[in-house]
């Protein structure tokens, strides 16, 4: 098994979440909530208003989000679904697990998975970042499903070989 923390639409309530949770694509087990350590810029970006985040560490806030235990066959399909190694990058970033021990909050460190993505265009830093994804929020960027984008339109115009530098 794998820790994969997700933020964006495979989060618990987001439009992508069915995915962790459909037994014929793998199986997976959510463990809790919480952020990762370290800020990274987390934007709504493209056509199609996907959430990204950018792999600029240091830059914008720890972003929220759930993590998981995902099996092989399962973190393969998300993958093939994320576009690893074209679109997105998987990452291993320090998440802190929001904990509750006798009433008191603390957190717990661990290791996971991310998809970042680490190749833009520049103006992608100068979208507003977020701390914590809903495809509903009050930005009004709604994410668009796959089934139902147009298909001319793609979200690599945000990408830029080495821009990131």
């Amino acid at each position: 098994m794998h820790r994969l923390f997700v933020y964006g639409t495979l989060k618990r309530g987001q439009p992508n979440h069915d995915r962790m949770n459909d037994s014929k694509l793998g199986i997976s087990k959510f463990i809790g909530s919480g952020q990762t350590k370290q800020a990274f810029p987390l934007v709504i970006a493209g056509p199609f208003n996907v959430p990204y985040c950018v792999a600029k560490e240091g830059l914008g806030k720890p972003v929220r989000g759930d993590l998981y235990e995902v099996d092989d066959t399962l973190l393969a399909h998300l993958d093939t679904m994320e576009r690893i190694p074209v679109h997105y990058q998987r990452l291993t970033r320090t998440i802190c697990l929001d904990t509750e021990v006798g009433g008191d909050s603390n957190q717990t460190e661990v290791e996971a998975f991310v998809y970042q993505l680490c190749d833009y265009k520049q103006f992608v830093l100068n979208l507003p970042f977020y701390h914590d994804y809903d495809s509903l929020g009050t930005h009004g960027l709604v994410y668009v499903p796959f089934n139902v984008r147009d298909k001319s339109r793609s979200c690599d115009e945000i990408l830029e070989k080495g821009s990131s530098k």
